[in-house]
Order: C-alpha cells, then structure tokens, then sequence
C-alpha cells in the first residue's frame, strides 16, 4: 500500500513553472485494487517544481483523518502527504461524516 501511495507523488506535484508555491490541495492515489486512498498534500515556502523534493508520508487511521500538515513544522524542507488509512476517513468509502470530497 505505502508503495503504491509514494509511488503517485510525482502526479501530485503540478508540472507548472510558477514562481509561488501551489495550494495545498486534496487528492486521491489509486492502488492497484482500484481503491481509493485520500492524501492531503502540502507545500513548503518556496516550492518549486523545477527541482526535486523529498516529501513526509503520514497516515491516519480516524474519521476524517487526511487533513493537512504544515510543511513548516519541518522547517520547509518537506512536501507534506498525509493519509486515511484505507476504509477510513475518506479512503474507500465515500463521503461522511465531514469527510471532504474532491470533484
């Protein structure tokens, strides 16, 4: 699963040559199963895709869990990834209980 999961980082990285750091944003990564695993990604301050990142991984296994990390917290070295675990939060099983959902 965490494969799978780290695996889809570079989809997540918009390929834009923007000089500010992209919002940060809710997505999905889909595992060869066709489930769905819910990533919350952010960005550090001065972001830009033009050069590689190394990104922290983290998952949740409660309602809602995905939410997003600050990238400051690990002084802006980081993209930040959090997850719901499968069958939680919003990995899996739709949309409830608060969870959001994506377009």
């Amino acid at each position: 699963m965490l494969r799978g999961s780290l695996a889809t980082l570079g989809a997540i990285v918009p390929a834009t040559a923007s000089s500010a750091a992209p919002k940060e944003r809710y997505t999905y990564a889909t595992m060869s199963d066709g489930v769905k695993i819910a990533l919350a990604v952010s960005y550090p301050e001065g972001f830009t895709p033009a050069w590689r990142w190394p990104a922290l991984f983290m998952m949740d296994g409660y309602e809602g869990a995905a939410g997003f990390l600050d990238p400051a917290d690990y002084g802006n070295r980081y993209v930040m990834v959090h997850a719901s675990l499968r069958g939680t939060g919003c990995s899996g099983v739709g949309c409830w209980n608060g969870c959001w959902c994506p377009g």
